[in-house]
């Protein structure tokens, strides 16, 4: 069968071993054996396929499958454990099949997916993955990986695969749920030094069908200072503060359309006073380079006099000038307080963490956003918890993915008065621009960047 689709890296096989890439048709012909030799391959194939889901599924995958395409092997797995960096996932994969498949000859290209989706495929074979474990960058002058992140592409080889097992450890209707701090703070404020408003988030998402989820998430108040405390203060008038309830309730459909492009529709609450609908799209070029996002949404805010139309409407181009480190990107448009202008940005990347600096322009808007007003800060972001979920039956329990703390300050202006609400985003926490470009580090740009990463897992996962 001919695969299309984005060109991968050679995977150079040790002598007399047949090519990574060989056909299904080549590979039959070369097979063309007796028939009880033939039944006999393959009902030991069935047996190791069915082991080596159930060792993934213990390791923390669901949604796994297990398959040939000639002398290819597949191996597709959620990475419903592992959700805090993707280099990890597949290295513990990497791992399992070092330790555990008897083909050592054979290659085999691993497809990690989000919501069934794919989002990364690594091919290599065993001999190449020792060469590459114990420090050697190169396999017979071939890279030791060949990655792909078209998700069209790596749907296309798939088609072709005869699965051994499929779809084991279903993910339907199991909750993930993700728990973090949630707060609200201010520093050299007109009002003292240091204000704080402390919370609990705990998010949930559940998943429905491919590409389909729900996700939500609850706030409860822990601790604040005083002036948060009093509801007529003026942090609690502009809407600073945490409080127990509701967050964001919505349902989210993702998928791929084309080489490289995806597309996102998310309807319901986007927080406990806005709910209605946004579409997202992202599409990232070949290289990894440049990637172009868009964003549109209608929402409506309940307010003490009525609803508020919220309509916002942006795009964003981001080029990385050092894939897997240094990114920089610009956002124009209408943001979700209806304040149009701007916002410029600098983002560094260092493993799980980041930190971004920023300057934004935006407004007026409607009453949140009555003005211009520029302004300059930075953020850094970081996991909470360890790399793997916790599982609890069929629920897993994880620390947040990434999780952001952040200064900013007005310019240009002759006084410092906080006005929050200035360029705000429709988030959602968990999807086309989050988890499917695993928080803009999975791109195989990125990836190559960050093999090192992926070393580390590999050798931690084989000890065990």
């Amino acid at each position: 069968a001919k695969r299309t689709g984005q060109a991968a890296a050679p995977i150079a096989q040790a002598s007399a071993i047949s090519p990574a890439y060989a056909t299904s048709t080549a590979s039959a012909a070369s097979n063309s054996a007796n028939p009880t030799d033939v039944e006999t391959a393959a009902d030991k194939a069935r047996t190791f396929a069915t082991e080596f889901a159930t060792a993934l599924e213990r390791a923390g995958f669901s949604e796994i499958s297990i398959g040939k395409d000639g002398q290819l092997w597949h191996v597709r797995a959620e990475p419903r454990s592992w959700r805090k960096n993707r280099l990890d996932a597949l290295g513990v994969v990497m791992a399992h099949w070092q330790s555990l498949s008897p083909y050592v000859d054979t290659p085999v290209a691993v497809t990690l997916t989000f919501l069934k989706n794919p989002v990364l495929q690594a091919r290599t074979n065993t001999t190449c993955l020792q060469y590459f474990v114990n420090g050697v960058g190169t396999c017979n002058e071939s890279k030791p990986f060949a990655f792909k992140d078209d998700p069209i592409a790596m749907e296309s080889d798939l088609q072709h695969v005869l699965w051994y097992a499929e779809n084991a450890a279903t993910q339907f209707l199991r909750p993930d749920i993700e728990l973090s701090p949630s707060a609200s703070y201010t520093v050299g404020s007109e009002f003292g030094i240091y204000d704080y408003s402390v919370g609990i988030s705990t998010g949930v998402e559940v998943p429905l069908y491919k590409g389909l989820s729900w996700q939500g998430y609850h706030t409860r108040l822990v601790t604040e200072t005083d002036d948060f405390k009093n509801p007529n203060h003026y942090f609690r008038r502009v809407g600073l503060g945490e409080k127990t309830a509701r967050g964001a309730s919505m349902f989210t459909y993702t998928r791929p359309v084309y080489k490289n492009l995806w597309v996102e529709a998310a309807h319901g609450a986007l927080s406990s006073s806005t709910s209605g609908t946004t579409f997202n799209t992202v599409w990232t070029s070949s290289d990894s380079k440049l990637k172009l996002s868009a964003t549109k949404g209608t929402y409506k805010q309940t307010m003490f006099y009525g609803f508020e139309s919220l309509k916002p409407s942006f795009v964003t181009a981001r080029y990385a000038v050092r894939p897997g480190f240094w990114a920089l990107s610009m956002t124009r448009g209408r943001f979700l307080n209806n304040d149009e202008g701007y916002q410029v940005m600098s983002s560094h990347t260092f493993g799980d963490n980041r930190i971004r600096f920023f300057y934004r322009k935006t407004g007026p808007g409607n009453f949140q956003t009555p003005n211009k007003r520029a302004f300059a800060g930075f953020s850094i972001t970081m996991p909470i918890g360890p790399k793997e979920s916790y599982s609890l039956g069929p629920v897993t329990i994880r620390g947040r993915d990434q999780y952001s703390l952040g200064l900013e300050t007005k310019v240009q202006e002759k006084d410092n008065y906080i006005e929050p609400g200035y360029g705000l985003y429709p988030t959602i926490r968990h999807g086309l621009n989050t988890d499917v470009g695993d928080y803009d580090r999975g791109d195989v740009g990125s990836i190559e960047a960050n093999l090192h990463r992926l070393i580390a897992s590999i050798r931690e996962h084989s000890k065990k």
